[in-house]
């Protein structure tokens, strides 16, 4: 009997150190009440379906990229890590987190067809997979039906048809804006893209910037400022938009929560649709705005990536990003999650012709491409030519060929910083 007792107790000992081993760890870069939920929907559905617990613990914004750098550095990491669109690229090639198109393979590509396409370019270097596009975040055009019906003026579809509308906006006391003003790496990348330019070469190792196709979009953004006297800065952001002053302007999607919750007088009084576009050769307009994401990776020192993979498919899949995404509405005033995966996206509570023109433009849009040098730092580079022009009336083509030759040096350095590491990528 005693033996039957001590087998039964190193059973029950032996299973509930595996049920340990298969316990997630997951950090994630979030807001409490979101990571709630994350944990609620996991608890409900996931671990019941595959036996794997998972604990997901809510990282400060102020400091998560470092906490993630730390962790790497020390080998002291979770299984899964949500962090910031660039972080698993960046954590990727210092390989500290799992090249998840060389682990699994088909089943990344039938995960990644699902998303919005532009928002893998964060999230890859060359054909390396390091993460998965949670979230989507786009600019798109919001405008006061009101003020525009009023004055007899159409929704612009070109950038030409925004050139014209100014002088009238302007005489009538309103304004045309772009989302961040004259700074803007964002605002100032979507002409960048409509005019098919990049921020770098497709190798990555140099600076696209001084193309003639870079040239002409940056010219032509800066126009916008010095011969049109569209606002250089909008502060505070959103009341010119409820006030009026501003009849028309480029916004990111968290103004549509804005719109929603905050201004509640508006209410039929506005309407949202693609940004303007640029015509291509062929007479097609492209509609290419900046599009950004936050990444969920899985780290090389996880005690259980097939466990940590199983998890990730499950809350990226249409049915959990749509059940999530919904529950936060329901239960955060203002809180708004907008899928990176665009069948979930098509499913949450907001009216369709919004949800239609989200999708839309996400299909068209760009991320930012990863390139060993921090996003900071470049934007830096493009932000300074940007008040070299507005500020101080630079040449613009002097000032954006400068940029891209701080740039080309900067990843000049980057390569040879990194060339331990990136050397089998570029094989």
């Amino acid at each position: 009997m005693k033996k039957v007792v001590v087998l039964l107790l190193c059973l029950v000992i032996s299973f509930s150190a595996l049920a340990k081993e298969r316990t997630l760890t997951i950090w994630a870069a979030w807001a409490s009440e979101w990571v709630r939920i994350f944990q609620e929907m996991t608890d409900r559905y996931f671990t019941p379906e595959t036996g794997i617990e998972v604990e997901i613990m809510p990282l400060p914004w102020d400091s998560f990229e470092q906490k993630f750098l730390l962790a790497a550095a020390t080998g002291d990491v979770p299984d899964v890590g949500l962090t910031g669109g660039l972080g698993p690229a960046d954590l990727g090639v210092r390989g500290a987190v799992v090249d998840l198109k060389a682990r699994f393979g088909q089943e990344v590509d039938e995960l990644t067809s699902q998303f919005f396409p532009g928002l893998m370019r964060s999230l890859t270097f060359y054909d390396s997979v390091f993460g998965m596009p949670m979230i989507y975040g786009s600019y798109n055009l919001f405008y006061r039906t009101d003020i525009l019906e009023e004055l007899g003026l159409d929704i612009p579809n070109t950038w030409d048809e925004v050139r014209a509308m100014i002088p009238k906006l302007q005489a009538n006391d309103t304004n045309f804006a772009v989302a961040y003003g004259h700074q803007s790496t964002a605002d100032f990348s979507m002409f960048l893209f409509q005019r098919n330019g990049d921020w770098y070469t497709p190798d990555l190792t140099k600076s696209a910037l001084d193309t003639p196709e870079a040239i002409m979009a940056f010219r032509e953004f800066t126009d916008l400022f010095t011969k049109q006297n569209i606002p250089k800065e909008i502060q505070p952001y959103f009341q010119p938009f409820r006030t009026g002053d501003i009849a028309i302007q480029i916004g990111p999607t968290f103004d549509y929560a804005n719109l929603q919750i905050a201004a509640p007088e508006l209410k039929g009084k506005w309407g949202m649709s693609m940004v303007p576009g640029t015509p291509n050769a062929d007479g097609e307009l492209n509609r290419a705005a900046y599009i950004g994401t936050m990444g969920i990776m899985i780290f090389e020192k996880s005690r259980d990536i097939p466990g940590a993979w199983e998890w990730v498919k499950w809350f990226m899949s249409e049915e959990t990003q749509s059940l999530v995404s919904n529950e936060i509405m329901t239960r955060i005033p203002g809180g708004m999650l907008f899928p990176a995966n665009y069948n979930a996206l098509m499913k949450i509570n907001i009216p369709e012709e919004h949800r239609t023109v989200l999708v839309n433009q996400g299909m068209v849009g760009k991320a930012p491409s990863y390139a060993l040098s921090p996003e900071s730092v470049t934007t830096r580079f493009i932000s300074n030519a940007l008040s070299e022009v507005v500020l101080m009336d630079a040449d613009p083509e002097d000032a954006i060929l400068r940029a891209a030759r701080d740039m080309t040096a900067e990843l000049t350095r980057k390569q040879a910083e990194f060339k331990r590491f990136i050397s089998k990528f570029q094989n």
